[in-house]
């Protein structure tokens, strides 16, 4: 008696562990909230963070800016 309990605790463990390791759905990917779309074609955003400077809220983040060659560089967006 004992061991057929046992022998049902671990089958019952083991079809709990299995539970939802099937084929799951592709997440949606996340929307991105601040992007920069002035200076190219493809919206970019990265590294954002927002900081209190004299009373306001000022969010900066990395973006490419063309420079005088039209050569596009890492530079800081605000």
């Amino acid at each position: 008696m004992k061991r057929s309990l046992i022998i049902a605790l671990f089958t019952a463990l083991a079809l709990l562990s299995m539970a939802g390791c099937g084929p799951k759905e592709a997440a949606e990917p996340e929307q991105m909230l601040f992007i920069d779309t002035q200076y190219t074609d493809n919206p970019f955003a990265k590294d954002e963070n927002i900081v209190k400077f004299n009373g306001k809220y000022f969010m900066y983040y990395s973006a490419y800016y063309p420079d005088k060659n039209g050569v596009n560089r890492l530079c800081v967006g605000i």
